[in-house]
């Protein structure tokens, strides 16, 4: 007598292998021709997001902020100046005075990865110099992580009140409960931008690539150093590479702006050839004295001065001269003098790395309870995968429930498409999630070399509130097989979709089409909450339901599992090729 359907085990390849069309290869070449377009298709994914990021910054490359919203933090702003190389702009009010200055994070915060990608920052100074207010500019990460963090006013004004290096070395900061991986992202790259170069209110107006055509007539873009303070790259196109880098400068300002001539300091441009090596310098403006006598004029006009003092020499040649070098310019000697400091420091400086925030938490945020837990319950599945026979069935059915409410609402180490995608696109990251990424490789690698779908069999929560639910159905509802082949094409579909949204930089949720998200219930939307409540329903009638018929997760886990002596291409094969030349095309375009 046959087992009823309801204690068969649930296989999991949601998209049916199909019998035509099929090709048959020698065994296990199939398996590393899926491993390999799989590989592709991920690269493809990566080249095709940089390849747009570069494309917004080459139109974009000054943040979006308008003086509206900076009233909301200090509401006597009229108006704001430009943005900087370094990624700041004055605060202006109605009496054109400026009253406190705007930071943004820039590129310092596009290596720092969150939950799935990186945000941009705006840090907001009043006239003291004291941090009055923050604000999300822009954010690679999941709309509900950001949500989740814009609302929490303890994070938000966490930072007020503090100066340029207060920000820097603050620790103090406390994560936002169910986007805990996004706000310690935010940190550090708050942190790390304030160990850079401060923003200057004596000499506010950015320098523009017009500026520099008597040295460089080819320059179109100006880049700043995110390493190194007060160092710019000069560009002969408008994308930004090596091959495009024509030469270099220091500016003395915001890093000499406490050194002063006889009435007061100078904004000096000390221009660097393509090989770092000094070829003349400029004078910007100057708060030292043109009236009655041109102090700064005569300083301009002394050509041992601007081109044979520091000719051919580098950064660290310039920052060894000493004082006794250099008597100052005959009828301008406090002027030429501060000028001469001011380069001297600024070629020092030029020469430190921007310094990063303190370390010591670094191996705490590694050796967390959430990093523990999530590998504890790796390990309690792997034990379970390889030696089922160790395991009791009450053990399993306990198992199950701290998937559920340990590892599922308390923990929330999920892989999902929106994990997938945003760390392909942007990057791992490692230190903030360490546990997470032993998890996913071990999700990935495993079943590649063992056939073993640990992940989706022992682990994900969603799939054990299914089994859960499972033990209670008495009378599963039978699909017929047209029906089967039909739904089963479900994952397929939306893969080919969350491929073209990501290569056509559609505008899609990748968490609204998947149950994972409702875990967290503080940041859930209602799509993910109704597919979870779905999916559970479902799986009252048909045995995990959305394991087999809905997960595009599971159904790619599926696919580049090891599965013996298959060797055959077959349905989701061409679905897989037809990713990849859909992702050739579009990144060749």
């Amino acid at each position: 007598m046959p087992k009823p359907e309801n204690n068969k085990r649930p296989t999991l390849p949601v998209i049916e292998q199909s019998q035509k069309p099929r090709i048959s290869l020698s065994n296990g070449v199939v398996h590393v021709f899926r491993i390999v377009v799989f590989c592709i298709i991920l690269l493809l994914v990566r080249l095709e997001h940089e390849k747009h990021t570069n494309e917004l910054q080459q139109r974009n490359s000054a943040p979006s902020i308008t003086p509206e919203e900076i009233g909301t933090i200090v509401p006597a702003v009229n108006r704001l100046s430009p943005w900087t190389e370094i990624g700041t702009a004055n605060i202006v009010d109605t009496n054109g005075e400026s009253i406190g200055s705007v930071v943004h994070t820039g590129q310092q915060s596009r290596s720092v990865i969150g939950y799935v990608g990186s945000t941009v920052m705006m840090v907001v100074f009043d006239s003291e110099q004291k941090v009055v207010g923050i604000k999300i500019l822009s954010s690679e990460d999941t709309h509900e992580h950001v949500k989740a963090i814009r609302d929490d006013n303890r994070f938000m004004q966490s930072w007020n009140g503090l100066q340029w290096n207060e920000v820097r070395d603050y620790e103090g900061v406390l994560a936002v409960s169910g986007a805990t991986l996004t706000s310690l992202a935010i940190t550090e790259s708050i942190r790390r931008r304030f160990g850079g170069s401060k923003p200057s209110l004596k000499f506010p107006n950015p320098v523009l690539p017009s500026e520099l055509r008597d040295y460089f007539p080819e320059a179109k873009r100006i880049s700043s150093s995110v390493e190194t303070p007060s160092f710019f790259e000069v560009h002969d196109a408008t994308e930004i590479s090596a091959q495009s880098r024509i030469g270099f400068f220091l500016r003395t300002s915001p890093v000499a702006d406490l050194i002063n001539g006889y009435q007061g300091p100078s904004d000096i441009l000390v221009l660097l050839g393509p090989k770092r090596r000094f070829i003349g310098l400029m004078i910007r403006s100057s708060f030292d004295n043109s009236q009655p006598e041109p102090f700064v004029e005569y300083v301009q006009q002394d050509e041992f001065f601007t081109k044979e003092l520091f000719a051919g020499m580098s950064p660290e040649e310039i920052s060894k001269i000493e004082d006794e070098q250099f008597e100052g310019i005959s009828g301008a000697t406090m002027t030429s003098q501060g000028i001469f400091r001011a380069i001297r420091l600024t070629a020092e400086k030029s020469l430190e790395p921007i310094a990063a925030p303190p370390t010591s938490g670094f191996m705490l945020r590694l050796l967390t309870l959430r990093n523990f837990g999530t590998v504890g319950v790796l390990l309690w599945a792997l034990l379970l995968a390889f030696y089922p026979h160790q395991a009791k069935k009450k053990i399993r059915i306990w198992f199950l429930w701290i998937l559920v409410v340990y590892f599922g609402f308390l923990n929330g180490d999920l892989i999902s498409q929106t994990l997938l995608v945003g760390w392909t696109q942007n990057g791992i990251p490692w230190q903030n999630a360490f546990g997470l990424m032993i998890l996913t490789a071990a999700a990935f690698i495993i079943p590649v070399f063992t056939g073993r779908n640990v992940y989706c069999h022992h682990i994900c929560p969603f799939g054990a509130g299914q089994q859960i639910i499972r033990r209670f159905i008495r009378r599963p509802v039978r699909i017929s097989p047209r029906v089967r082949r039909a739904i089963s094409s479900l994952p397929a579909i939306l893969i080919i979709v969350i491929f073209s949204a990501i290569m056509m930089d559609w505008s899609l949720n990748l968490a609204a089409i998947e149950p994972f998200d409702a875990f967290a219930l503080r940041i859930a939307g209602w799509s993910t909450i109704s597919i979870a409540v779905g999916g559970l329903i479902a799986s009252m009638y048909v045995p995990m339901a959305y394991c087999r018929f809905g997960c595009p997760t599971g159904a790619i886990l599926e696919n580049v599992r090891w599965k013996g002596r298959t060797s055959v291409i077959g349905r989701r094969d061409w679905v897989a090729m037809g990713l990849l030349g859909l992702g050739l095309i579009k990144y060749l375009s």
